[in-house]
């Protein structure tokens, strides 16, 4: 895990780690860029967020929780700009806002 190619660009697989040795995110990269599934957890090891990267640049769901697990909110990318369907999500975890993008 956590490589480099040879342009000393990061490569493959790659998580990183919070002080206390909890994970603070996983990964792959491409020459250098995310591509693939991503997540990233806070410090008290709840989701933060999940992503999906193709050459670096955000595409398809991405979705944002809060720091007790919570989702806030969801939405969908293509090639790194927000398309489609933006809910937001209240403190209780119900939807209370849709918003759409083009």
């Amino acid at each position: 895990m956590n490589g480099y190619n040879k342009n000393d660009e990061k490569e493959g697989p790659w998580n990183e780690y919070y002080p206390n040795g909890d994970l603070k995110y996983k990964g792959s990269y491409v020459n250098g860029k995310p591509h693939g599934s991503w997540e990233k957890y806070y410090d008290n090891g709840k989701i933060w967020f999940k992503a999906c990267y193709t050459n670096g640049k955000m595409t398809g769901l991405y979705e944002h929780y809060d720091m007790n697990g919570l989702l806030r909110f969801q939405t969908f990318y293509r090639n790194g700009n927000y398309n489609g369907v933006y809910n937001t999500y209240s403190s209780n975890g119900k939807l209370y806002n849709i918003n759409y993008y083009l």
